[in-house]
Formats: structure tokens, C-alpha cells, sequence
């Protein structure tokens, strides 16, 4: 039943595209930036316990976690990235999401020396065992959310701290993976973690640290050169973000990626947030390459190239066992254009390099009833486990830093036999800190080598994995010696975990026209919560409320506030106490008039628009409006369409999987038919427009 509702949603959506043809070749749309592709990058937040973001959320009028944390993307999306880059960061929140739709929060597993208190974090030049724990509670955290792997992971603490307990004048660290050239590897695979912005952002009633052993009055703060220092913009959230991306530092007291927050005026206020031509380039180039970034082109939303799925182990689970022979977690990849992939294997700490470490990969693509079985496994010398049905076995072995022996071999008429055509390598996740100018002199920003991973690339030809498929992989680290054997689930049987390969659906909003300072922008929504009060900001300001309709989309009257700057701004409008959102890009003219493209006529009926926001004519319809309007109405279809068809095959895969209860199934696909039912009624109309407006 569900591939002929599939078949029924693909052929009504073919007749709104049968009236492209109306269309004139595509220009800039509003939001579209310079003529390319917007891409909107997911951030992954968590926040820690007792960070004032977790136990005390308000800052400048925001009073939960959630909106506190979106903050944090958004004022550096809006004041550094979008003009100069087309780059917006955006909530991870997504279709995957199946346990609410909040950033996650998780509990400090190791307070401060000395004091007891919980939500800090040890400096990562230091010692950055603490730092990799975060990272491992957190992936954990999204993993019971939905799934974990979702664009650049951004960890919000409370302060970094010395051996001592003592507090640093550190505001953040930004890395990505590298490989052995220094580069960051694709897909990017970008990490985060930040002081909270409660010590940073202007006017906070007390931004004083809370009292150390070296500081038992509790009276330091964020100085700048011996000055008290804010952070409006969150250039220290900018920074990090474009470290992930694998920006590299660039020493001149007005750059974003100088490493030290930089007040160049003497108001109080870092300002050092300007990007040159290479920086952009390089930006843009990264962005592209984030797991589930979104491409914004004209008129519709793309995946990304690369989708990646993970799943984190349990950490310590053996008495005395070295961080490097304590595996993390694992991340399956996918190019979607040359369907290569690639399965990494993290561990908790640095290799040391005279011992011989072995990483064990096993691949299931159909099943435990074809391929491998356990004593099969161990006759090719794999640590003991209880996976049946392997297809592929690799063996990588590494010492003295490098990757000295790959085997793989493949399952064929009851045994393994060698292939070739595969690469691996090691990889390194490299840190790098955010700090405040102390004295003369250039700051202190070395590149922190905090972990290593090892890669495993397998081509089209040795897998048989497509995007949105189910299969099983199992991972083992271990040694020579095999004291310590690390099974990705020990806790579990040694079964392997199931991974799932495929683009998530967020929400989206369009506007569809540019704005002017005190007028409205007419915006199209679709993917949030049915019937659920959401608001909508521009930049990080707060400009409407509202309800979304019994699709969770909806058209809206937009406000652009007296004194916005001209540019670009991001548009996010989110439902109320989550961090679900729809986001956008919408064009700023200086002044009612001036236009970058031929102008946009739109007229917002009344009725189309959300109580909480009265009706307003964005123009007095002229000859062209009712085109406007149902091109418009043509591209909401399509939207509504495509989530549709996204629907239909999250659908199949519930099914194949046969872990939803049948009669919730049933529910399901009811309500799955009752919406296509709508779609085709909306169809139905939307051609008789046409015809009307064709013969007028």
C-alpha cells in the first residue's frame, strides 16, 4: 500500500510542475545569495548542567535553553556570516528527531578540582580528556533524541578551568578532524565548545566568575588586556564555528579568525568579526561539505553532499583502560553522487606511537541468515563477537602514526576472500583556542592534537549500501597484545548497530519578496508543528508571534524593523519552547524601492494570514500580481510535495523495519493518505488558477 501512496504523491506533484513553463528564467530570489546557493548549516547543540544556560536561563529577554542556545548561531549568522559568505548556521533539529524537539542537555561527569561544581570544563591544551567525554555525552544525548552526526556538534559549558579549579581567559575551542596534510577531511567533521555567553554578553547584571580557590571572592571576569571585554555578536560562537569548518587563524586585530577576542575602539566590545576574499572562499567550500547542510538555490532546498549517521559507545567500561583503547563512538558516511563510503572509528585519546593498535570493521548489508558467522570470524583471527551475516571484514593496523596494513576481504561461497580498491587512514581531531589579549605581544593559539580516528573508504563496487537503506556495522579496537578488546557494543551482545544513511527533512521558510526598514516581507513556512504558536525573528531580534496551520506551514506577514541594516538577514521562525525551526534568508533594501532584480509584486490576502499578525498589502496589486502570487503558490506546492514524497519513504522504512506497532502503522499511513488526499484537492484548485489566469 505504501509504494502505490507514493506512486499517487509523485504523480500529483508532477502537475504542479506540468505549469513550470509560466515561469521566467530563474533571477536572484530573495534570500538567494549574489546569484548562488545559500547553504544553511546545521549546529548540533548540547549544554551542560550547570551552565547558566541549563540552570538559569535569561539572557537579553530569553528564558529557556532552548532559545538561549539558538542565540548563539544566530548572532553571529546575522552580523558576521550571512552578507559577506551566504553562510547561516541553523538548529539540528530535525525529521529524525522522535524524543521532543529540544538541544539536549546532559550532566557533567567531572566537576571542578576543588570546588565540586558541575558544567565546567578542563582547558583542552591541558588535558583534553574531559573535553572528548563531553563530546562522547553529547553524541550519546542526540543519539536518544534521534540520531547523532548531524552537521558541526557545539558544546555549551559553563567556564574552562585550570588543574586548580582556577578559571582561564578562554572563551572557546573550534576544530575538525584532520588528515596527515593538516586539512581538514570531507565530509567536515567540526566540534565546538564554548564558556556560556551569560560572563560575555552586554548587560548581564553579574557577569563575574563564581569563586575559585585562587579567586575566592568571586570577583574576575572576561578582561581584555586588564579591561572588562562583551561579546554582542558572539564573535567567540563565529570563531569556533568557522575553526570546525577548518578556517585557519589569520593575525590582524579586525579578523574574525584572530584567536584572541579584540575591543579595537575602547567601547568594551570585541569587534574583531571581518573575513577577507580567500576566507570566504574557503568558507563556502567547507560549508558545502558539512554533513547535512542544506543548499538554498533558486526556489527550492537540496540536500548536501555527504549524509553520516553515528553511534557513541559507552566510555570506561573496563578498570584501568588507556583512553586509546577506548572507543568513542562511529560515524558511517555517504556521498550521495558517487555512493562511496566511509566508516570511522573514534577513540578517546592519542595513539601512542610504539604500540601496534588494531581497528576492526564489519559490514552487514542483508541480514545475519547470508554471509559470515562468528566462527568464521574467528578462524580470519577477528576478536571474539557475536555477529552473523558479515559481508565484508577489514582489518586496519596503525603505529608509529601512520596505517602500516589494510585487509579486506569479502564473503563469497562460504568463505572470505581478499578484494582491493580501498583506502584507510589515520586521522587526528585538531583543537584550537579561542582566548583575551593579556598583555603585549601576539596571543597564544597553538593547534591542540586532542584524538585520532582511523578511516575506512570502501567504493561503490565494495558495498552494496544506498541512501536510506538499514544495515549493521560493528566495530572492535584493540591491540596486539588484546588486553583491552573495545566492542562498539559491549553492553548490547556484540551484535553491531543499525545505521541508516539518508538526508533529514527540516523545516523551511521562503520569503517572497525583499523587505524595507518598517515594512513587512511576505514569508512562506513548512515542516514545523501542526497548529502550534511559533515566532519569528530576524537576526537574533524577536519580530512576530503566531500560530502554524494543520500542515505546521502557513504564509506570514514578516516585519522589518525601523533601522535594519541593509543586506542580507536570516529568517528563523520556530515553534514556541522548542528548537524547531524553519530558516531562510531574506534581501533588506536600504529603502522602500531600491531593488537588486526586477521587483516582486505580492499581495498577502487577509485570510492568509495569521491572527497574530494583522493583514497588510505588502504592494497595491498591479498588471503581474496574480502572477506573482501563483508562482508563489506554486512553489509552496512544491515544497509541500517534495515533504510529501520524504514522508512516504520515512513511511517505507518504518515499515521494513517492522519496529512500529501495526496498528500505529495503520495510524500512520491513515493519516499519511488524508494529507495526500489534501495535497491533490490543492492540486485541483491550483489548476483551475491557472486555467483562470491563462484565459483572462
Amino acid at each position: 500500500m505504501l509504494r502505490r501512496l507514493l506512486v499517487v504523491a509523485v504523480v500529483g506533484f508532477s502537475l504542479s510542475a506540468g505549469v513550470s513553463s509560466l515561469r521566467p528564467p530563474p533571477v536572484f530570489a530573495s534570500g538567494n545569495w549574489n546569484g548562488q546557493d545559500t547553504y544553511h548549516v546545521p549546529i548540533s547543540w548540547c549544554a551542560v548542567r550547570g551552565s547558566p544556560a541549563v540552570d538559569n536561563p535569561n539572557l537579553a529577554g530569553d528564558a529557556t535553553t532552548n532559545n538561549i542556545l539558538w542565540r548563539r548561531h544566530e548572532r553571529p549568522t546575522d552580523n558576521i556570516y550571512v552578507n559577506p559568505t551566504g553562510i547561516t548556521f541553523r538548529s539540528a533539529i530535525n525529521s529524525f528527531a522522535m524524543q521532543g524537539f529540544s538541544f539536549p542537555t546532559f550532566t557533567d561527569t567531572t566537576p571542578t578540582p576543588n570546588t565540586g561544581r558541575p558544567g565546567d570544563l578542563r582547558d583542552i591544551t591541558d588535558n583534553p580528556t574531559e573535553f572528548l567525554t563531553m563530546v562522547n555525552l553529547c553524541g550519546q544525548e542526540w543519539s536518544k533524541l534521534g540520531r547523532a552526526g548531524v552537521g558541526i556538534m557545539a558544546i555549551n559549558i559553563n567556564l574552562f578551568h585550570n588543574a586548580a579549579g582556577d578559571y582561564l581567559n578562554t572563551v572557546g575551542y573550534g576544530g575538525c578532524l584532520q588528515n596527515a596534510a593538516g586539512a581538514c577531511i570531507v565530509p567536515i567533521n567540526g566540534r565546538a565548545a564554548l564558556a556560556d555567553n551569560h560572563y560575555l554578553y552586554p548587560g548581564v547584571p553579574n557577569p563575574n566568575w563564581p569563586p575559585t580557590p585562587g579567586d575566592p571572592n568571586g570577583t574576575r571576569r572576561f578582561t581584555a588586556n586588564g579591561l572588562p571585554i562583551t561579546d554582542p555578536w558572539d564573535i567567540a560562537a563565529g570563531h569556533a564555528f568557522a575553526r570546525a569548518m577548518g578556517l585557519p587563524e589569520r593575525l590582524n586585530v579586525f579578523a574574525l579568525m584572530m584567536p584572541a577576542l579584540q575591543d579595537n575602539n575602547g567601547d568594551g566590545q570585541a569587534d574583531n568579526r571581518s573575513l577577507n576574499s580567500t576566507e570566504v572562499a574557503a568558507l563556502r567550500a567547507a560549508a558545502a561539505n558539512v554533513p547535512h547542510v542544506e543548499t538554498d538555490p533558486q526556489g527550492q532546498f537540496d540536500p548536501g553532499a555527504f549524509v553520516t549517521h553515528e553511534h557513541y559507545d559507552g566510555i570506561a567500561e573496563f578498570d584501568d583502560q588507556p583512553p586509546h583503547l577506548d572507543l568513542s563512538h562511529v560515524t558511517a558516511g555517504l556521498e550521495l553522487e558517487t555512493n562511496r563510503v566511509f566508516f570511522d572509528q573514534h577513540v578517546l585519546g592519542l595513539l601512542p606511537e610504539e604500540e601496534q593498535m588494531e581497528f576492526w570493521f564489519l559490514l552487514d548489508t542483508d541480514g545475519a541468515d547470508f554471509g559470515a558467522d562468528s566462527g568464521l570470524l574467528a578462524e580470519s583471527g577477528v576478536p571474539e563477537t557475536h555477529f552473523e551475516g558479515v559481508e565484508l571484514v577489514a582489518r586496519v593496523v596503525v603505529q608509529d602514526g601512520v596505517v602500516t596494513l589494510v585487509e579486506v576481504s569479502q564473503y563469497a561461497e562460504g568463505g572470505l576472500f581478499p578484494v582491493d580498491g580501498y583506502s584507510a587512514e589515520l586521522l587526528t581531531l585538531v583543537m584550537h583556542p579561542i582566548t583575551l589579549p593579556e598583555g603585549e605581544g601576539e596571543p597564544e593559539a597553538a593547534p591542540i592534537p586532542v584524538s585520532h580516528s582511523v578511516r575506512l573508504e570502501l567504493p561503490d563496487e565494495l558495498h552494496d549500501i544506498e541512501a536510506g537503506q538499514e544495515f549493521r556495522l560493528h566495530v572492535i579496537t584493540t591491540h596486539e597484545a588484546r588486553e583491552f578488546v573495545d566492542h562498539l557494543d559491549d553492553d548490547e551482545g556484540r551484535h553491531g548497530r543499525a545505521f541508516t544513511l539518508e538526508p533529514p527533512v527540516f523545516p523551511h521558510c521562503a520569503a517572497r519578496a525583499d523587505g524595507a526598514p518598517g515594512g513587512n516581507v511576505p514569508v512562506v513556512l513548512d515542516g514545523l508543528t501542526p497548529n502550534a504558536p511559533i515566532h519569528g525573528l530576524l537576526g537574533p531580534d524577536l519580530v512576530f508571534t503566531g500560530v502554524s496551520d494543520e500542515q505546521g506551514g502557513g504564509l506570514i506577514n514578516l516585519p522589518i524593523p525601523e533601522g535594519t541594516e541593509p543586506g542580507y538577514h536570516l529568517v528563523t521562525v520556530g515553534v514556541d519552547d522548542t528548537a524547531l525551526t524553519a530558516d531562510c534568508v531574506v534581501f533588506v533594501q536600504e529603502q522602500p524601492g531600491d531593488t537588486r532584480t526586477p521587483p516582486v509584486e505580492v499581495t498577502v490576502p487577509a485570510d492568509e494570514t495569521p491572527a497574530a499578525t494583522p493583514p497588510v498589502v505588502i504592494s497595491t496589486p498591479q498588471p503581474g500580481a496574480a502572477f506573482a502570487l501563483l508562482t508563489s503558490y506554486e512553489d509552496l506546492l512544491r515544497w509541500q510535495g517534495r515533504n510529501l514524497n520524504r514522508l512516504g519513504a520515512l513511511l517505507e522504512i518504518l515499515a521494513r523495519r517492522r519496529e512500529v506497532r501495526p496498528a500505529l502503522l495503520a495510524e500512520l499511513v491513515a493519516g499519511y493518505e488524508a494529507l495526500l488526499r489534501r495535497q491533490a484537492e490543492r492540486l485541483e484548485r491550483f489548476e483551475a488558477l491557472i486555467e483562470k489566469y491563462v484565459n483572462d
